[in-house]
């Protein structure tokens, strides 16, 4: 996993763990597509569901993790 580039951020005389901090909550909040855990992908197979199914759930999902969030 990438990650902030020290140098860049630690320029801005701020600390890096917001920045670390918004990215974890980023990387959590994939709720739209199945491609973001292997968990996701083998529902999709099983249940015979298709891509666009996970935008029914996972957009009201990531708007309300984005609310919550913030």
């Amino acid at each position: 996993m990438a990650h902030p580039e020290p140098r860049l951020i630690g320029g801005l005389n701020v600390s890096v763990q917001p920045f670390m901090m918004a990215l974890t909550v980023a990387g959590a909040a994939s709720f739209p597509t199945p491609i973001a855990t292997p968990a996701n992908l083998m529902v999709l197979k099983l249940a015979g569901c298709h891509f666009g199914d996970y935008w029914k759930l996972g957009l009201p999902l990531t708007i309300l993790f984005a609310v919550v969030a913030v």
